[in-house]
């Protein structure tokens, strides 16, 4: 079993970028899968496939509606070198959202997770695609030897309350990098 790494410094969008930004280059950039792509602060200028209620493909203009759970159906045909759920995986129930990991792993060299730390607004029964159907903690993954960086502080409240958050990737085929090599690549130390 991987150790989570654990940070005490409070997270920033700029971190975030780098450390997605190493993981995309690590995992050899395009083509990649971006689930529940929302508006896509980082990704937006990379290619591929860019998936939340919408399906949207490279080719401009066209459009098909799709449940983010349909992804490895409506993706199969293809190869991709990433696959990104940023603040994405809290919004889907526990077991399809471990099947849509399973299922994508067949589909991508590299996949890569942004969520809350633990518990946060949980709401498992709501129906708005918007509410926390699930918690995660690092443990689900390093368990399964994904690579995790843990923010004990990532998003600060009025000043005051912090909410963590934390990263976990991993590589199908070849070793998954470190945190320190992932952070090595970014320019970030801890």
């Amino acid at each position: 079993m991987r150790e989570p790494v654990y940070t005490d410094r409070p997270g920033c969008f700029e971190e975030y970028k780098a450390i997605l930004t190493a993981i995309y280059k690590m995992a050899g950039g395009n083509p990649i899968v971006d689930l529940g792509v929302g508006e896509g602060h980082v990704t937006k200028e990379w290619d591929g496939v860019y998936m939340d209620l919408v399906v949207r493909p490279t080719a401009p203009g066209k459009t098909m509606k799709a449940d983010i759970l349909d992804a490895p159906k409506i993706l199969a045909q293809f190869n991709y070198n990433l696959m990104i759920m940023s603040d994405v995986i809290e919004h889907l129930p526990k077991q399809p959202a471990r099947r849509l990991l399973a299922d994508m792993d067949a589909l991508c060299k590299a996949r890569f997770i942004f969520t809350p730390l633990g518990p946060y607004h949980e709401q498992p029964n709501a129906t708005h695609p918007d509410a926390h159907k699930s918690s995660w903690m690092p443990g689900e993954f390093s368990g399964l030897n994904w690579e995790c960086l843990v923010y004990r502080r990532y998003h600060i409240f009025s000043g005051e309350a912090a909410l963590g958050a934390f990263f976990a990737w991993k590589f199908r085929d070849e070793p998954t990098p470190t945190v320190a090599e992932v952070l090595k690549l970014a320019g970030i130390s801890l």
